[in-house]
């Protein structure tokens, strides 16, 4: 039986009831984790799902004519009503092509006065167009 490979081997060597004492006994040799999920096994019953409750607020809904520039706007809605979907997804896969297009061609120098500088990714272009776009909440 050492030249057994898989259970497709063990039927032919050692018949089908090998195979079904040999699936049983890797089901009863399931170890339990120290901290039990409340589980009979690996393959066994699992609790019924309970009901995940947040007090987080609701993301605030995606607006494109004041978060994009109004080209890019523009054509966000205008692909995200042919497609359909939300226009949030068309942004994100736009502001993604945009950054790796750009690349390291341009940059933001966060410092005034210092000549580091930051190479540009998605991330830097959402967030300036968000301070730059952003309302004053300074009082006048």
């Amino acid at each position: 039986m050492n030249n057994m490979t898989d259970f497709n081997d063990l039927h032919l060597l050692a018949g089908p009831d090998a195979v079904k004492e040999c699936i049983y006994s890797a089901i009863n040799s399931v170890t339990f984790p120290a901290n039990s999920t409340e589980a009979t096994g690996q393959l066994g019953i699992w609790p019924a799902p309970t009901e995940v409750k947040t007090d987080l607020p609701l993301a605030p809904a995606f607006d494109a004519k004041t978060l994009l520039p109004a080209m890019l706007a523009d054509f966000v809605l205008d692909e995200a009503d042919r497609m359909p979907c939300s226009p949030d997804y068309i942004a994100a896969a736009l502001i993604v092509c945009l950054g790796s297009v750009i690349g390291a061609r341009c940059g933001i120098k966060p410092k005034r006065r210092d000549d580091w500088t930051t190479g540009s990714s998605p991330r830097i272009c959402l967030a300036a167009s968000w301070v730059i776009r952003r309302p004053k909440s300074r009082p006048p």
